[in-house]
């Protein structure tokens, strides 16, 4: 966690605890507590010669080393596949993310239009920059040196890269602007979308290609309404052809929103498709991109507390992400309002 400029420390207070279908995990300092009956083979984590064991099938590259360990570990200990899933996926992933590591998109990616011009200068006077800040810097110098230009549709402009300076093309008046010197918005959304679209366009659907996960930091960060859900739409639209995952931090009602139209639209789409109603899916396609459609089951939904709690705010009866909890302030204003309308009135 230290590596993505996360504070935390493992005090003896400390519990983090799991529950899901009926099971629960509970972790502090020094226990560890479950109801699971295969608990015991989840100690095996922790034990260095089962490292070892899955260490050597790593050597080499490859899906196959990995279906020969599954293979092996499974008639080695005589547990059915089903339970070799539920127990050892967190410790392969431990190991395969070894070589395949969460791309993780910082809120301070606003930072890099500065650091792009003046990161070494930055580095050479022992300025602390957060690793993941660097690692971030990274990716997009690569992505930057890859690619001449990008459109980004959805605000209408290209930025075209360039080792005398990134130059953002405003095609409303085909005016021209410094990267450096553009809105808090296109410096927000600029190293997001070239890099996220790096990532999806390696991928491709290439079978051979490795699983990868982004993690990104509010992608709402100094975006207009409209364009967050845009972004969303963008962004659901390139997942639909790759392999890979997201994960989203948020604080943005819209996003959730606008994940929600696009669950609800799945399910439009499904239903018209197995009434083969042709019609209603030209519709559809007329309000949102097809190519975006968000399946509920592929969605998990959490809400983080203050007082360090973590709950699944997915409403799968109504199959919907749980924006509500996070527009509550919305609630509050428009309560506020009224009361102000009727006190205006002498009716409160």
């Amino acid at each position: 966690m230290e590596r993505y400029n996360i504070g935390f420390a493992f005090e003896k207070s400390t519990i983090i605890e799991y529950n899901t279908k009926g099971y629960f995990w509970k972790i502090s300092k020094n226990k560890f507590h479950t109801n699971y009956d295969d608990a015991d083979l989840m100690k095996l984590e922790n034990e260095s010669e089962f490292i070892k064991y899955i260490g050597k099938y790593f050597k080499g590259e490859g899906q196959k080393n990995v279906d020969k360990l599954i293979k092996n570990t499974i008639e080695e200990i005589s547990i059915n596949e089903d339970s070799f899933t539920d127990l050892f996926e967190p410790i392969l992933s431990k190991t395969i993310y070894n070589r395949n590591p969460p791309m993780y998109i910082p809120a301070e990616r606003t930072l890099i239009s500065t650091f792009t011009n003046s990161i070494f200068s930055l580095l050479q006077a022992g300025a602390s920059i957060p690793t993941c800040i660097k690692d971030f810097g990274s990716v997009y110098e690569n992505a930057r040196v890859r690619y001449e230009n990008i459109d980004i549709d959805i605000m209408n402009i290209n930025i075209s890269f360039s080792k005398a300076g990134d130059t953002i093309l405003l095609k409303d008046d085909n005016s021209k602007i410094k990267f450096s010197q553009s809105s808090s918005g296109m410096q927000s959304i600029i190293p997001l979308w070239t890099v996220f679209n790096q990532y999806v366009k390696d991928d491709n659907g290439n079978k051979n290609e490795k699983r990868w996960i982004i993690i990104i930091e509010e992608p709402e960060l100094n975006l207009f309404p409209t364009t967050q859900v845009a972004l969303m739409e963008w962004m659901m639209g390139k997942m639909k052809k790759s392999k890979g995952s997201i994960v989203i931090t948020t604080h943005s009602p819209y996003i959730l929103s606008a994940i929600d139209n696009l669950i609800l639209a799945n399910e439009v789409a499904t239903k018209a498709t197995n009434n083969k109603d042709k019609k209603r899916l030209e519709k559809l396609e007329k309000l949102l991109p097809l190519m975006a459609l968000v399946d509920f089951n592929e969605v998990s939904s959490y809400l983080f507390s203050n007082n360090g709690i973590v709950k699944d705010i997915a409403d799968k009866e109504l199959k919907l992400s749980g924006a509500e909890y996070i527009d509550e302030a919305s609630n509050q204003t428009s309560k506020l309002f009224n009361d102000l309308c009727k006190l205006e009135d002498n009716e409160l």
